[in-house]
């Protein structure tokens, strides 16, 4: 198992401003001089497995403050939901905000703490990424015997092994956080009161419902337009382990004719990000019962717009189950009917949903499907893609 298995804000406001000398013992086997948890310049051009580590670390400090604080944290959540509509994620420095507001203090030292915790996510290989936590009870509505109120359990996504795994993490009779014994399943969670994902996304959730809106970098064209979107989707395969959810993403691009040269992306589209970008698009965060149960979603997703229905352009994407920092950046290449291939980076642990070439005119010479009549079927997931006035 992993390293670290006790934190608690003392230690972690120790390590990270007083720099203890080498005899003295932070936990079993991490140590600053190992993995240094404040040069995100090391953490960059760092292993996997410390990147992990430094990732594991800020979040369980993190953690372990709003551990603490659950009743006070989770009286915020509640009165926030009980007047608008039931919000599943909160960033956790929205919550340390309202924490404050409500006329709670902090002392300066664990303030500081938080803060460090907090931006070791900023700016972090050119991205910026944000601390979150959800509560699976309210949104699985599992039946479940009282457990302690005011020891949740914190369920946090790893690596080792080369397969991703769910840690869970809860207080014990010190008030540090430590990894419990047991794996992870629903027998095991459904003993709990309070099950809390944390994690870290590339979208800062506000407590104010903010949502996380995709601002394209291609706007609609003006007047009426067709549109192409992923109609209905239903995905077979989980691609996370319990008690996650399968957050599915989205990114493509287009050339107007057969490219001439191999390279990176392509056009930017209504969908597309950057082409350096591997987080792309979100589509929906799957909900384990809406996969075992094999439901099929409307999604009406767009991911192209144009002043007609039909044309020359040719269109690539991929679809894939998005792993946050540091998940593996991988390349899938699209190649066209003229040999010419493209590559699409994406963020995941696991191999893409499907990756797919189509084109605008329905009588394309090249053989390439024509968009308006796509429906895939694989073993992992089934969607269609349609077009249609705006």
């Amino acid at each position: 198992m992993k390293s670290i298995l006790k934190y608690s804000l003392l230690v972690v406001f120790l390590q990270l401003f007083s720099f203890c000398s080498s005899d003295e013992k932070i936990n079993e086997q991490a140590t600053p001089e190992q993995v240094n948890f404040l040069d995100k310049a090391y953490i960059e051009k760092a292993t996997v497995d410390e990147k992990l580590e430094y990732r594991r670390f800020h979040l369980l400090n993190l953690a372990t403050w709003l551990s603490h604080h659950n009743n006070e944290v989770r009286g915020l959540v509640q009165s926030y939901n009980k007047n608008n509509s039931q919000q599943e994620i909160f960033s956790v420095e929205s919550l340390i905000n309202e924490f404050k507001k409500s006329g709670n203090v902090i002392s300066p030292e664990i303030e500081a703490s938080l803060n460090t915790s907090l931006a070791a996510f900023r700016n972090l290989d050119g991205e910026d990424w944000y601390p979150y936590i959800q509560y699976e009870r309210m949104i699985e509505d599992a039946n479940k015997q009282p457990y302690d109120d005011s020891k949740p359990l914190y369920a946090m996504e790893d690596y080792e092994n080369n397969e991703e795994i769910a840690v869970g993490y809860q207080e014990n009779s010190d008030g540090d956080l430590e990894e419990i014994n047991e794996k992870l399943t629903p027998e095991v969670v459904g003993e709990e009161d309070d099950i809390i994902v944390i994690g870290i996304g590339v979208c800062p959730i506000a407590i104010e419902g903010e949502p996380c809106v995709f601002q394209t970098s291609v706007p609609d064209p003006p007047g009426s337009f067709f549109k192409v979107d992923i109609g209905t989707m239903k995905v077979k395969a989980h691609k996370e382990v319990y008690p996650f959810r399968s957050d599915l993403s989205f990114t493509g691009f287009f050339e107007p004719t057969l490219p001439a040269n191999s390279g990176d992306c392509g056009q930017p589209m209504f969908r597309s990000v950057n082409c350096y970008d591997p987080d792309g698009s979100n589509i929906d965060q799957y909900h384990r019962s809406w996969i075992s149960n094999g439901d099929t979603k409307t999604q009406n997703y767009k991911i192209k717009s144009q002043p007609t229905s039909t044309n020359d352009d040719i269109i690539i994407y991929v679809i894939f189950e998005h792993d946050s920092w540091p998940a593996t950046i991988r390349t899938a290449t699209l190649t066209f009917p003229n040999g010419i291939g493209r590559n699409i980076i994406y963020r995941s642990w696991q191999t893409k949903y499907d990756s797919r070439t189509v084109s605008m005119d329905p009588g394309n010479s090249y053989g390439l499907p024509y968009a308006n009549n796509v429906v895939v079927n694989n073993s992992e997931i089934e969607y269609n893609l349609k077009v249609r006035a705006n």
